[in-house]
């Protein structure tokens, strides 16, 4: 198995080879890149040091996270005790408490329940005087025309 290094060499050497470059010309490719690499190293070396930091930063979270499992562990374990019968019990309780507040919700008070029955009796005497009124109408129409119920040819 290759180092990284050599491994760089070989991918170096071998798109060289693909590209037609004379070995004689490879050193100078190679001086060219380097000259290249100088003012690229400095920023390099700045990142590598942000990574460090980075790094150093990042295992602060992982501190705080072993902490506090430690500290939870115990109150985790209490709740999965108690997690199987509240999750058998929990649903059916929930659901009978909703139901009660549901039914309670319908409930109508006997003062609605009055103010219903004057509101349904005086649409019933608006309606039946209405239709006094149209029977009044008709009947003084039919009276008007005088049909005798002969037809005339």
């Amino acid at each position: 198995m290759l180092s990284e290094r050599d491994a760089f060499k070989v991918g170096f050497l071998s798109r060289c080879v693909e590209e037609g470059i004379a070995p004689e010309d490879i050193g100078a490719y190679v001086e060219k890149a380097a000259a290249a690499l100088d003012g690229v190293a400095a920023p390099m070396e700045l990142a590598r040091k942000q990574a460090g930091l980075l790094s150093d930063v990042m295992k602060v979270p992982g501190a705080l996270v072993d902490t506090v499992s430690r500290v939870a562990a115990p109150i985790i374990s209490t709740i999965g005790n108690w997690g199987i019968p509240a999750a058998i019990v929990g649903p059916p309780a929930a659901g009978a408490a909703v139901g009660h507040l549901m039914s309670r919700m319908g409930d109508v008070s006997d003062e609605d329940v009055e103010a219903i029955r004057v509101k349904e009796l005086i649409n019933e005497y608006r309606l039946q005087s209405e239709k006094a009124e149209r029977d009044t109408r008709v009947r003084k129409y039919r009276k008007k025309r005088n049909r005798t119920g002969r037809i005339f040819l």
